[in-house]
């Protein structure tokens, strides 16, 4: 296919280049969350970087690499070996097993941790309780 559905195609005021920052380099904010590191300044850094940025990225959280690699090995073989009816079977059906199994449990054990700490911080960084922001996650 050589052309661009023309669903996908943006009016001139509508494209990236209308609203892309040019000659500026931004940089997101990275906050050190390694288990010596200080926690007042990790709740001082995710207030300042989510009031000022909205976003920042988390460094040395703490999830192995043989937890990441095991999900990322699990995950391109569904990508890669599962037949497209099989996948489609799967997303129909919600409570599937999909890319489950131990790899999946385990990070997703790890990413909580990792959650639960930066909404500790958020929490504390907004004035509240530690555990408040937790309490209202759908989750």
């Amino acid at each position: 296919m050589d052309t661009i559905p023309s669903e996908y195609i943006r009016s001139e005021n509508e494209q990236p280049a209308a609203t892309t920052l040019h000659g500026v380099v931004l940089q997101v904010p990275v906050i050190d969350i390694s288990e010596d590191a200080n926690e007042e300044k990790i709740v001082e850094l995710v207030a300042e970087a989510s009031k000022e940025w909205g976003i920042f990225q988390v460094i040395n959280h703490g999830i192995p690499d043989e937890v990441i690699g095991n999900l990322q090995k699990v995950g391109k073989e569904f990508f890669e070996e599962v037949p497209q009816e099989e996948k489609e079977l799967i997303m129909k059906n919600p409570g599937s097993q999909s890319i489950e199994g131990e790899a999946n449990e385990e990070y997703a054990k790890r990413l909580r941790e990792v959650v639960d700490r930066i909404f500790k911080s958020l929490s504390l960084g907004l004035g509240l309780e530690a555990h408040e922001m937790m309490e209202h996650c759908w989750w």
